[in-house]
């Protein structure tokens, strides 16, 4: 396939993914088109699809710092952060086996994502630790460990994505050419 044949794909793609409402889970094998045609998942538009809470213990020092988002429980702070259904991030480190992605200005604070094991059933992307896996529901952000809350089903990554059961077919029919 050549260059420009790539890229007309390419634009196809990223057009069709981004032009309509609809989500759909990333998955292993949507990674692969994107790597396939040379497309860099940087400038993909990235969701969450499933509310979470990450709360962390911290001092009464440090409470202060965080004023709003302290919650004094049973005699000790907690900070806790949402993120809820559907807020957007972007992919700010691509690895073969995961991704981090970010849902605020910094690209310092991101959660990881991978595809899961090929026993779990499901090939859409995850949310994990920076080691893989999930240690009793703990998950480490922006340089701390906090406890994870998931609201409904575990954690995976979305991307929007135009449905369409139809074929467009942009170009020009050759007419043929009958000899003389």
């Amino acid at each position: 396939m050549n260059s420009s044949v790539k890229f007309l794909l390419g634009i196809i793609l990223i057009i069709s993914i981004t032009s309509c409402n609809r989500k759909s889970n990333f998955t292993s094998e949507t990674r692969k088109k994107f790597e396939d045609w040379s497309l860099n998942l940087q400038k993909l538009q990235f969701y969450i699809d499933n509310d979470i809470v990450l709360s962390r213990e911290i001092s009464k020092d440090t409470a202060k710092i965080f004023y709003g988002t302290a919650i004094f429980q049973d005699g000790k702070y907690y900070q806790n952060i949402k993120l809820k259904a559907n807020t957007k991030g972007v992919c700010t480190a691509i690895y073969p086996d995961r991704l981090h992605v970010s849902f605020e200005k910094s690209d310092s604070k991101y959660l990881v994502f991978a595809a899961p094991n090929s026993f779990s059933g499901d090939n859409a992307y995850q949310l994990i630790n920076e080691d893989q896996n999930i240690k009793k529901g703990f998950i480490n952000y922006d340089d701390n460990q906090y406890k994870l809350f998931v609201d409904k089903n575990w954690p995976k990554l979305m991307i929007s994505k135009k449905m369409e059961n139809k074929e467009r077919y942009d170009g020009r029919t050759m007419k043929g050419r009958r000899v003389k």
